[in-house]
């Protein structure tokens, strides 16, 4: 289920920007801002989706897993690694849409 709200979130974030950069930046310039767009949230997306795994330890990972806060912790990390994946799937999008157009 949540695999379709991600995939409707991408499309939706994905033509918002399509549409904004459309209106916003001359015909000329489409490719480049496209891109530019696509690689800085392919970076964010990356970054979204592992900052909580790379900052923890592995006394904390055993410890959060023996303990009900922790699998809530757990939870809240695997919803931020979603959103991220969202980011990253709306920045290949638009480095797509960079590539149709060019």
């Amino acid at each position: 289920m949540w695999l379709l709200a991600l995939a409707g979130a991408t499309y939706i974030g994905s033509v918002a920007i399509i549409v904004a950069i459309v209106t916003a930046v001359p015909v000329v310039s489409w490719t480049k801002a496209f891109r530019i767009v696509g690689l800085a949230l392919s970076a964010a997306g990356a970054v979204i989706a592992l900052s909580p795994r790379v900052m923890r330890t592995r006394e904390q990972v055993e410890r959060e897993l023996s303990m009900f806060d922790g699998r809530e912790r757990l939870w809240r990390d695997t919803l931020i690694a979603r959103y991220g994946l969202l980011a990253l799937a709306i920045g290949f999008i638009q480095q797509l849409v960079a590539a149709l157009i060019s």
